[in-house]
């Protein structure tokens, strides 16, 4: 995960990935209940589309392996908007110009990473490594 986010920028910079992760990860989860809710051509691929919306969504609002979510999240709402398999609050032009904005706001999640204030930097932020003189650590 460190080559993906080199760095974990806390700060306003960390708010605002935290508030885009959080958009697009909320905006995930409600379209996973939209395809899960009908109106879709496929009962299977609704089903399959709405829970990897659902999961890939909450592990972005606890900013869990953010880059791959991003691009999860980004790839469902793409297949699912460029398909026959379409949600029942998809109306028009407007159902397809919001799914674009999720799309492009979903790959910048991926591609900036979680930031700070996330699981991500938890678990693979940077670390402090102490190297004493003689090469062996302080007990």
């Amino acid at each position: 995960m460190g080559r993906l986010c080199p760095s974990y920028p806390g700060g306003r910079i960390g708010v605002g990935l935290f508030l885009l992760r959080a958009l697009v990860g909320a905006s995930a989860v409600l379209n996973g209940i939209a395809y899960l809710s009908g109106g879709a051509a496929t009962a299977f691929i609704s089903w399959t589309a709405g829970i990897v919306a659902m999961l890939a969504g909450a592990c972005l609002l606890a900013g869990f392996l953010t880059s791959l979510f991003g691009a999860v999240v980004a790839a469902d709402v793409a297949a699912v908007t460029f398909s026959w398999l379409r949600p029942s609050w998809s109306h028009g032009i407007a159902g397809v110009l919001s799914a674009i904005t999720l799309i492009v706001v979903a790959t910048a999640v991926a591609l900036l990473g979680p930031g700070a204030y996330s699981v991500d930097a938890q678990l693979f932020g940077m670390r402090e490594i102490v190297i004493t003189r003689s090469g062996r650590p302080e007990e």
